[in-house]
């Protein structure tokens, strides 16, 4: 507000009301050119979903980018323009730029923690990944290629995951095998089967967003970039008899190129009742001495559930320094398909 000569504060008048002075407008103008500090919150987590359905009943800003019949851009959904015939690179290329604008217009990247879940056999997978925004604390959830793909799916698969890792972003692999034979009984009796199951196991995942990333992080920090999700939804030590035998169940769910004593780091996230929380605790470290002990790192995260006493959610995590998996499963459908399209090579994304 402007003053007298006298100090006393005023309105629109040249004299001041209360002693007759001169109102000094020209001493108001900085107050009047100084704007309040705008701090919007950008929320703890940001989750972008390609190619597979979004999780359940987590907290968060949800983001989806997918393809149809017409384009289309509000402030949590990107839709492209089906490409007939269209390749990763041809999205890739034309929508770089574009899809990079919006994320940055959503405030993507303000988030403290970032995660991508993608089918990377997707052709918008390239593109997402690519298109990240630099901010660190981000990661990759994704689906890949395997034995049963077409050369075109292992090619795609392969550009996206060499993508992400040449962008230094973390990744969390889970092979397409492992989805196709997916099923969860939901505690109501219904089934979900495939990606519905997949999507409510990320589900379970992202509620255990700290902890994961700071596994993930822990490790970028020493040059490990590509793990594999092992993981063991709605179990019972009824079935498995003890906890240490849940642990050796799940290693046997590894792609056969990825052997748990070459892994560089090992993590694990288990979720059940506050019994069994040490149970599982003790056979994290047995099996971790029985077959992993060369490890650079290992932890075991409890987080309690208000679950039956004797079920369990459990997420495995294997850190490999090389991305063994690639050079396996993806390696020759890629390299054929890149043969006869040059275009289709890792080396075209920037």
């Amino acid at each position: 507000m402007p003053s007298c000569e006298n100090g006393h504060e005023q309105g629109l008048w040249l004299k001041c009301q209360v002693c007759g002075s001169t109102v000094c407008f020209m001493d108001a103008t900085e107050q009047f050119a100084s704007l309040p500090k705008v701090e919007p919150d950008y929320g703890k987590a940001s989750i972008l979903y390609v190619g597979v359905p979004p999780a359940r009943d987590v907290k968060g800003y949800r983001l989806v980018v997918s393809s149809g019949d017409a384009p289309k851009r509000t402030k949590d959904e990107y839709v492209l323009t089906n490409m007939k015939g269209g390749t990763w690179h041809d999205y890739y290329s034309r929508n770089g730029a574009d899809l990079s604008r919006w994320l940055k217009v959503v405030a993507f990247g303000k988030s403290q923690l970032k995660l991508l879940f993608v089918d990377t056999t997707s052709p918008l997978a390239v593109l997402a990944i690519a298109s990240l925004p630099p901010e660190g604390q981000t990661a990759v959830v994704a689906t890949f290629a395997d034995p049963e793909s077409t050369p075109m799916e292992k090619n795609t698969s392969y550009v996206a995951i060499s993508a992400a890792v040449k962008h230094g972003l973390p990744v969390l692999a889970v092979p397409q095998s492992l989805v196709r034979q997916s099923t969860i009984v939901e505690g109501n009796g219904s089934a979900l089967v495939q990606e519905d199951a997949v999507s409510l196991a990320v589900g379970g995942l992202l509620r255990q967003m700290d902890g994961l990333m700071d596994f993930l992080e822990r490790d970028r920090h020493i040059g490990v970039l590509f793990h594999l999700l092992s993981p063991v939804l709605s179990g019972s030590l009824q079935i498995y008899g003890t906890a240490s035998n849940v642990f050796s169940a799940q290693s046997y769910l590894l792609p056969r190129e990825a052997k748990p004593e070459d892994a560089s780091t090992f993590y694990s996230l288990v979720s059940c009742s506050r019994d069994l929380g040490g149970e599982f605790e003790r056979g994290f470290s047995k099996f971790r001495n029985r077959r992993m002990k060369a490890t650079l790192a290992a932890e075991f995260k409890f987080e309690e559930e208000g679950t039956s006493p004797q079920s369990f959610d459990l997420f495995a995590i294997y850190g490999f320094s090389e991305p063994n998996i690639l050079q396996g499963q993806l390696q020759e459908g890629y390299s054929t398909v890149s043969k006869r399209a040059p275009v289709l090579d890792a080396g075209s994304v920037a």
